[in-house]
């Protein structure tokens, strides 16, 4: 706020400070964004780095299981590919973590769901209201 009122004041942006309507749109993607920051903070407090980045590049994955359920296609064999080689990837270089904390590992792949889950209501979001980038002027 203490960036965007100045500019709002000024008239270089304009917008709503805040509608119910607005409201209702984004508490979910709020929510499951907040929810995903406070998950991988605890999933880092019990593993390495290199561990949580392989977890965390499961994300692609998950969306794409769900989509291709939710949509009840496949996804292009190449797009499949692509994703499933950087996994593998970060999977072989993150191999020689020998140590292992479930709950740290329950808390990343939390955040690998409620990550996913709110990529796809923002992809939702902006299908439902044709909005794009050029829309936030």
């Amino acid at each position: 706020m203490a960036i965007l009122y100045p500019l709002l004041r000024a008239r270089i942006v304009t917008f709503d400070l805040w509608n119910f309507g607005r409201f209702q749109q984004l508490l979910g993607i709020s929510f499951f964004y907040t929810a995903n920051t406070a998950f991988a903070l605890f999933g880092l407090r019990g593993m390495n780095l290199s561990m949580y980045t392989a977890v965390k590049h499961l994300t692609p994955v998950v969306i794409l299981v769900t989509k291709s359920v939710w949509e009840r296609k496949l996804p292009a064999s190449r797009l499949t590919a692509s994703v499933l080689l950087v996994v593998v990837g970060c999977i072989t270089a993150s191999v020689g973590d020998l140590s292992f904390d479930i709950w740290a590992n329950s808390y990343a792949f939390c955040s690998v769901l409620t990550q996913s889950v709110y990529l796809l209501l923002v992809e939702f979001q902006v299908v439902r209201t044709g909005a794009s980038h050029d829309a936030v002027h």
